[in-house]
């Protein structure tokens, strides 16, 4: 039986599936060229027999890497005056918008942390992609990516901070002052070693890698041409993303996730987005596109998710998928696991505590009630569970109110609730279906010698059913969680430490 999201509800073919997220060794080279993996395998006993898996490891947030480097004030700074006119700019012009094609993405990626590794096609091609519970699209760049004429018009902003251009603006903003600054640089450079021939090659490497690139540059790139089962559509998409959009057309090809054995879970006719402009945001990342596992409700032109076009092929076990994330100050080199088709015994705990979810687009719920020392609230929220937030969306009284008990103060130059890194306070716990979910303090703090306690303000829009709260990595770390297409549902398991 096929249900109004297009999961069929019956007996699966065997195919349990626990796959992760990985750092990858070497970036893609651009034009299609593909990218080398390293794997770095979990701790731990063999998987079961049909158990498939990936390890899940951290890479550094560009949030992260601009507070090391100092910038990130002023990165949020120059965002956040680019964000209004570059969101009003693009509504207004984009026919896909008029045609109600138009997401308005609930993350930004600045916080991502893992990435994970798919194939597209025949033969295969490699992809690294943020394995997303928030959207419900899979995109990777096009070969042609990046190669259509900019009409982007190049805010006074872009120029004032140009080492920080790269990431908000379109390139064509910051070719002209940062360009100029580097070619400066390492023109000099260069003289003093010109007698150095040999070296002189890596040089000019680096002069082109430390440029000011299209957003597309860095990416791995889908050839259409050199695939045997791909199928062309006449369908185009737009996703805005804070800082721009990223836009390009629907094909179809067989999209494969796998594992560090090189074992495979391949989905044939499977619609995906090729991006033929990315937004800046994802310049300098390393991540070529998203891989959406929310609803088809949410997707882009009621496009099917790779994994729902799983299920309906009776692909997997059951349908469904459970999330592992290692706790932060876990020492483990793996930091956890996607299971597709079952759930992850080894890291989470038998008993799985399920909530009905009030809406079947995200993966969203009713949350009761939060406390922490002092403070608590019963309000009742609408929340979703997301694996692309690395920190809490939290609605701007509870934040403060939450921060104040934790000993935070907010910091308008970052953007943040600052908080001393070896801090200590009672549990954040949140109250789901009648059951008490504490978050302990050393999951709410992250960074190093700069610490920020794990909670954003998140302004959403009105409505009973418009999502509160975003509940990201800090609850995900401490409970697994278990996303049941077929029932509608979501469960909750201790994470085993």
């Amino acid at each position: 039986m096929r249900d109004s999201f297009g999961v069929t509800e019956s007996t699966m073919n065997p195919g349990l599936w626990l796959l992760g997220l990985l750092v990858w060794a070497q970036f893609g080279q651009g034009n299609g060229q593909q990218s080398v993996l390293e794997y770095h395998q979990m701790d731990g006993p063999e998987p079961p027999p049909g158990l498939r898996r990936i390890p899940l490891n951290k890479m550094e947030s560009r949030r992260r890497k601009l507070q090391r480097s100092g910038e990130w004030k002023d990165y949020k700074r120059l965002k956040k005056k680019l964000e209004r006119q570059s969101y009003l700019s693009f509504a207004s012009i984009s026919s896909d918008a008029a045609h109600g094609n138009f997401v308005h993405s609930v993350n930004n990626y600045d916080d991502v942390e893992y990435i994970g590794n798919i194939t597209i096609g025949s033969p295969p091609q490699v992809f690294r992609v943020v394995l997303d519970t928030g959207s419900a699209n899979l995109w990777v760049p096009d070969y042609n990516c990046g190669q259509t004429t900019s009409t982007t018009t190049c805010p006074d902003e872009c120029n004032v901070k140009p080492n920080l251009c790269q990431y908000l603006c379109d390139h064509t903003c910051c070719t002209t002052t940062t360009q100029a600054k580097v070619t400066s640089t390492l023109n000099s450079f260069v003289n003093n070693i010109k007698d150095k021939l040999p070296l002189f090659p890596l040089f000019d490497r680096i002069k082109r890698s430390t440029s000011t690139a299209n957003a597309c540059d860095t990416k791995n790139k889908f050839n259409s041409t050199a695939s045997s089962t791909y199928v062309a559509t006449n369908t185009s998409f737009a996703i805005y993303y804070g800082s721009g959009s990223s836009s390009g057309f629907f094909g179809t090809d067989t999209v494969a996730f796998i594992n560090a054995n090189n074992s495979t879970l391949s989905i044939p006719h499977t619609t995906f987005g090729q991006a033929t402009h990315m937004a800046q945001v994802f310049a300098n990342q390393p991540i070529d596109g998203i891989l959406g596992l929310a609803f088809q409700a949410l997707a882009v032109n009621n496009a099917i998710p790779p994994l729902v076009n799983a299920i309906n092929q009776n692909l997997l076990n059951q349908s469904l998928f459970s999330v592992w994330l290692a706790g932060e100050s876990s020492n483990s080199s793996a930091g956890g696991a996607f299971t597709y088709g079952g759930i992850d015994t080894e890291h989470c705990a038998d008993e799985i505590n399920y909530v009905n979810l009030t809406r079947a687009a995200y993966w969203q719920f009713r949350l009761d009630e939060v406390r922490i020392g002092n403070f608590s609230r019963d309000y009742g929220w609408e929340v979703i569970s997301d694996t692309g937030t690395s920190f809490l969306g939290v609605p701007s009284r509870v934040a403060a109110k939450i921060a104040k008990e934790a000993g935070a103060n907010y910091s308008s130059d970052y953007d943040a609730y600052l908080i001393d890194c070896d801090a200590t306070f009672p549990d954040l716990i949140l109250k789901i279906n009648g059951i008490d979910y504490p978050i302990a303090s050393n999951e709410l703090i992250v960074g190093d010698g700069l610490c920020e306690l794990a909670i954003f303000t998140y302004s959403a829009g009105k409505g009973d059913l418009t999502p509160k709260w975003i509940l990201g990595d800090p609850f995900i770390r401490e409970y697994c969680q278990v996303y049941d297409y077929g029932n509608k549902r979501i469960g909750f398991a201790q994470a085993i430490v």
